[in-house]
């Protein structure tokens, strides 16, 4: 049985901008995670979101899968990040 690792919310924001990801922190505590990029829609005119990389399904997975804990220590990191 293996043993989840603790968060280190630095080296975890780092990951996320490293798939051109975004993490967003409100002051209520909750968290908001960007990973799309708004483009022209060529064929069906208007604009669609799309991914930014090609491994964000696996880290939005990651990103859902973290607890109660682990999105409070990310969410204290994050707002405390300077502007």
């Amino acid at each position: 049985m293996s043993k989840k690792s603790a968060l280190r919310p630095a080296a975890f924001v780092r990951e996320l901008l490293a798939h051109d990801m975004t993490v967003l922190a409100s002051r209520s505590g909750k968290l908001e995670l960007l990973f799309c990029q708004t483009v022209l829609d060529r064929h069906g005119g208007g604009y669609r979101e799309v991914p930014r990389h090609p491994a964000t399904d696996a880290m939005k997975a990651r990103f859902d899968a973290l607890t109660g804990a682990e999105r409070a220590a990310l969410c204290d990191y994050v707002a405390d990040l300077p502007r």
